[in-house]
């Protein structure tokens, strides 16, 4: 679905989407993503130096708003299938890629955070990685840790996946179990 229009500079227009499922849906989450584009008031800016020589600067702007639909029983969760990783050296720095591969469970999205944490063999955090994000498919999750400064020896890596974010209330979520994955990573 596409909806456009024109409206006289400095206006408001209001736009309303009506979604009328059916009623034999699957229980689960629906979701589509809604993209806004819009042109500021004022015309590009022309700069000109000389006659042979000149630009054009214009502004659009974009924005991408996720719309769910959740109909009856509604689940997520996350299951970890295999944790690899690669040493990578370069320029003199030493780079530890960590690949989580996961399938993604129940019939919703997952919305929530990542965590990856690197720590020594008695347990002491090295460094910790966060992030918020939503998962639609099963895939591949990829952290990275500069590792140039470590000495050599046994490491553990651990992935918590955690239906939980800074940007969206717990109440919006749907919620799982958190689900740990840990692998054990030898620095040369």
């Amino acid at each position: 679905m596409e909806l456009s229009g024109h409206k006289q500079p400095g206006k408001r227009q209001v736009v309303r989407l009506r979604v009328n499922p059916s009623q034999e849906l699957q229980d689960g989450t629906y979701w589509a993503r809604i993209k806004t584009t819009s042109t500021p008031e004022s015309p590009p800016v022309e700069v000109g130096s000389d006659d042979n020589v000149t630009a054009r600067v214009g502004i659009n702007i974009e924005q991408v708003t996720g719309l769910f639909y959740k109909k009856g029983d509604v689940t997520t969760g996350i299951e970890v299938d295999e944790i690899q990783n690669t040493i990578i050296e370069e320029n003199g720095q030493k780079r530890l890629v960590i690949l989580a591969d996961y399938q993604r469970t129940g019939n919703s999205p997952f919305l929530g955070s990542i965590t990856t944490t690197l720590q020594e063999q008695g347990g002491e955090t090295i460094e910790e990685r966060f992030r918020s994000t939503s998962l639609y498919f099963d895939g591949t999750q990829r952290e990275e840790f500069d590792i140039t400064d470590l000495e050599s020896g046994q490491y553990t890596v651990s992935i918590n996946f955690r239906s939980q974010r800074s940007d969206i209330s717990s109440d919006d979520l749907i919620q799982m179990e958190p689900v740990t994955a840990t692998t054990t990573v030898i620095i040369p």
